[in-house]
């Protein structure tokens, strides 16, 4: 699996940035997902994607934690993000993500949907990296 930031990705004619979690294995996606759901929706930790070991960081960091609102993605250092949601927010990123636990699944999901006013970087899980 692979996480980028592209800028300026024109999404939707928007102008956004992109955070892009791509070229995945469906061992990959439910490993993903069972440290998200035990790191912080049971525990409540912050999940450093870019640590964990099925993950290549090609160019940015990303760290996953609860909020107590939906917040989106927010740059913290150009290269270093952190997205803040809260509980719910996370659980519907698992529904989002549950699809690609299966082998020939194709396609893509955003996995949140903000107002530009709380996060102008989208978060894009893909197969093959496109939208």
């Amino acid at each position: 699996m692979k996480l980028e930031h592209l800028s300026n990705a024109n999404v939707n004619g928007s102008g956004d940035d992109l955070i892009r979690l791509f070229a995945f294995t469906s061992t990959e996606v439910k490993a993903l997902i069972r440290a998200i759901r035990t790191g912080i929706v049971s525990e409540g930790n912050v999940v450093k994607l870019d640590l964990l070991d099925f993950i290549d960081p090609l160019n940015c960091t990303l760290s996953l934690a609860l909020s107590e609102s939906d917040g989106g993605i927010r740059m913290n250092a150009p290269g270093d993000f952190t997205c803040e949601m809260t509980e719910q927010g996370f659980l519907r990123m698992l529904k989002l993500m549950d699809p690609f636990t299966k082998d020939g699944t194709t396609g893509h999901q955003w996995l949140y949907d903000l107002p530009a006013a709380r996060s102008r970087i989208e978060f894009l899980f893909s197969r093959n990296g496109k939208w």
